[in-house]
């Protein structure tokens, strides 16, 4: 996981970052992938495994 916050970041950003984070740990399985928490989003990366990136080459 990766917060991004503002350079000057206040606790209240902090605390929007910490709810997003448990929201998303609620709703979805997070191993073998990237979050990214910004602002009020929650951008969610996951890696293309072997088998998936061989078929499209």
């Amino acid at each position: 996981m990766l917060l991004r916050l503002p350079s000057q970041a206040k606790p209240q950003d902090w605390q929007g970052a910490v709810e997003i984070l448990i929201r998303g740990l609620d709703a979805a399985e997070v191993t073998g992938k990237l979050w990214i928490i910004r602002g009020q989003q929650l951008l969610e990366y996951q890696a293309i495994s072997e088998n998936e990136s061989d078929s499209k080459i």
